[in-house]
């Protein structure tokens, strides 16, 4: 549709994601799942005013949100466009980008560099992560599968889905030997002291005042 309308229609702008494909039309933005091309064609569907990268509201939002690369939202053929690739300095930048949004439910990483693997598997906050590929950590049931914070909470997988839906008891059993008088009323001038440096680790002290 946009490579059709684009030479007589300059009016019309694409944007999109990994995921989704959209098009802006008259100030609207219409989108639609990619894999909808599977069942022969894109259903796309009109969102909401604030999805709408024309009203500056919605720019400042999306400046406040990104303020590593402040070419986030860029004016092209007299239409306002996101940008689907976030720019930075320096690769160790795009942590901090990640990590100042609410956690995703997956992240993704592609690179040869192993050090940079290890940064990224030890400082990225997501549900999951994948190194060199996508979703396919989705299919491994030896993996937890499942979000943190905003993603989600607990995951399932094999194992991990019979702790996630199942109680486990916790019993505990003691005997009454051993006990302290410490533990009880009346809390004496003496107990207080002597727990007092028990907590600080005063052994001489807890001995003298036992």
């Amino acid at each position: 549709m946009v490579s059709e309308l684009w030479n007589t229609r300059p009016q019309v702008a694409t944007t999109g994601t990994c995921c989704l494909v959209g098009v802006i039309f008259q100030q609207t933005l219409f989108i639609a799942n990619v894999g909808d091309y599977c069942v022969g064609g894109v259903a796309a569907i009109q969102l909401s005013p604030e999805h709408n990268a024309n009203l500056e509201g919605v720019r400042q939002e999306l400046r406040e949100l990104h303020p590593y690369d402040p070419q986030i939202v860029v004016l092209k053929h007299g239409v306002w466009r996101v940008k689907g690739i976030i720019q930075v300095n320096k690769l160790e930048e795009s942590f901090n980008v990640i990590n100042s949004r609410t956690r995703p439910l997956a992240a993704y990483l592609f690179t040869k560099d192993n050090k940079f693997k290890e940064q990224f598997v030890k400082k990225v906050s997501a549900g999951g992560l994948l190194i060199n590929d996508t979703s396919l950590h989705l299919v491994v049931y030896t993996l937890p599968f499942g979000g943190v914070g905003d993603s989600g909470m607990g995951a399932y997988h094999g194992k991990f889905s019979f702790h996630a839906f199942t109680h486990r008891k916790a019993v505990l059993y003691r005997g009454f030997t051993g006990d302290s008088s410490l533990r009880y009323p009346p809390y004496t001038d003496r107990k207080q002291k002597c727990m007092k440096a028990l907590v600080a680790g005063d052994v001489p002290d807890v001995q003298f005042w036992l």
